[in-house]
């Protein structure tokens, strides 16, 4: 990177944090519904885009053009998930949370079943988004590193404090400005390196990616992609449900997205905000589908065919003059801090909610307390993201978001639902907190050692088990009940 490269990157951090610190100083927050919800005051397009970032990480700006430079277009029967899940988000989810206008998305289980289940969801969405967090931050710094030369240590060192710094300072209206800045930062990164990629002697690229097999498996077409083996990795039916089942636990169970149905103020205001969101998120993912063509043709062109997806992107990158590179670093940076800051921000709602004030004196609820212990679940993330970088090397970013954090969603997904169930089919509370709790126990081990499955089913894995769990659990309790009636 040269110069100018760092400038712009330095401008693009400055900015971050000015809007934070802005944010902080012009609105007052003096309670939690400024603190986590903006005050309910924020337009749709703002929240909407803020959604669209949030569930838009570095991971996902990384990911999808080098898994498709590598293995082709598999991935991209993915897309049309957003459009189905619309329905139950759009129809249900939305509707029910906003009616419930509580800060905490797990606040509701209590009153539905106990304490101990809120309380199981909320680890389980804090231990789920710590592990999002450092995924991100290493998966960025691996590129990082490749363009700049920092460090990877200490790429994620500064990553992880501008964010989670943005996020400390100003709130959820700081987290939703800076999302949206973040957005048009990482749409016009992408556009920037597609129409260089496309306009820098790759000739036609659509062409030269079809002739090297990279529109597989619909030019020419694969039929092993009907297969109904679990053990392909990647089929029709894998990536279906698999993505619907990711799509349902980021709509429908993370709080971070839940947090801004509250923000949006009604039911309608949300629905507008979450078709933003897909049309952004859409735009997005078919921008970077057409830069991962293009860097399977320039692989081929220059002799790169077989070489890690990451390594392609670095020497495409290079050979584009200076500033885009600083651009494209910036649109990484973006993508990275949209999801942390948000993290951040929705850990500390539900550190709050669902443990702060149930469990421990409530009278720690100061701006200056709330701070602190965004503060703390910074550190965790960057030391839990070292731990990744030291000791989990062996699968790529794409394959490793799917194993892992996509499936871990799966057991606070079957919480979350099963309180949405009407009262005549709910479970009874303790065969839910076991079946929880006996669900991501199972999960994070199944996606440790089981490696010959689709990537995508192990969300589904996850979830069936987890349901599983729970229908025994209620049989021997509705058993265990009875003989003690008698």
């Amino acid at each position: 990177m040269s110069t100018f490269d760092f400038i712009i990157c330095a401008i693009y951090l400055l900015l971050t944090l000015a809007i934070g610190v802005y944010s902080s100083l012009k609105h007052k927050q003096s309670n939690d519904e400024e603190y986590y919800l903006a005050g309910r005051t924020v337009g749709t397009f703002a929240i909407g885009i803020s959604v669209m970032a949030t569930a838009f990480s570095a991971i996902n700006y990384l990911a999808i053009p080098t898994e498709i430079a590598s293995h082709g277009l598999y991935v991209i029967m993915a897309f049309p998930v957003f459009l189905l899940v619309t329905i139950p988000v759009v129809l249900y989810v939305i509707p029910f949370f906003c009616r419930l206008k509580q800060t905490s998305a797990y606040e509701f289980l209590e009153q539905r079943f106990d304490l101990k289940v809120r309380l199981l969801a909320g680890g389980l969405y804090i231990f789920w988004q710590l592990s999002l967090m450092a995924l991100i931050l290493v998966a960025s710094s691996k590129i990082l590193f490749l363009l700049s030369g920092i460090p990877i240590p200490w790429l994620i060192l500064i990553l992880a404090v501008t964010a989670g710094g943005c996020a400390v300072i100003g709130g959820l209206k700081a987290v939703i400005w800076t999302d949206v800045l973040q957005f048009f930062v990482i749409a016009g990164s992408i556009a920037l390196i597609l129409y260089m990629s496309v306009n820098g002697g790759n000739g036609d690229f659509i062409s030269g990616a079809m002739s090297v097999g990279k529109l597989k498996p619909f030019i020419p077409f694969d039929p092993e992609v009907l297969s109904p083996d679990p053990t392909v990795r990647m089929t029709l039916w894998s990536v279906l449900l698999g993505t619907l089942m990711m799509f349902l636990s980021r709509y429908g169970a993370d709080q971070s997205v839940i947090q801004r149905y509250a923000a949006a103020g009604s039911v309608s205001r949300a629905r507008r905000m979450f078709i933003w969101n897909i049309s952004a998120a859409l735009f997005c993912l078919i921008m970077l589908a057409l830069f991962g063509i293009a860097m399977a043709h320039f692989a081929h062109n220059n002799g790169l065919d077989g070489k890690p997806g990451l390594i392609v992107m670095v020497k495409l990158l290079h050979q584009l003059p200076n500033g885009v590179n600083g651009l494209v670093v910036a649109g990484v940076l973006a993508a990275a801090m949209s999801s942390l800051d948000s993290g951040v921000n929705s850990i500390g709602v539900t550190w709050q909610r669902d443990f702060q004030h149930r469990l421990l004196s409530p009278g720690g609820n100061t701006i200056f307390h709330k701070m602190f212990e965004s503060s703390i679940f910074v550190v965790i993330s960057i030391l839990l993201a070292y731990v990744i970088f030291l000791f989990f090397k062996r699968h790529s970013i794409f394959v490793m978001t799917a194993r892992t954090i996509n499936a871990l969603g799966s057991p606070l997904l079957v919480l979350v639902l099963a309180g949405m169930l009407p009262y005549k089919l709910r479970l009874r509370p303790s065969a839910l907190f076991w079946a929880g709790l006996c669900g991501i126990l199972f999960s994070v081990l199944f996606c440790l050692f089981i490696d010959n499955l689709a990537v995508h089913y192990y969300a589904v894995v996850n979830f069936v088990i987890t349901v599983f769990f729970a229908l025994v659990f209620q049989f021997c309790f509705k058993i265990s009940s009875k003989r003690a009636e008698v």
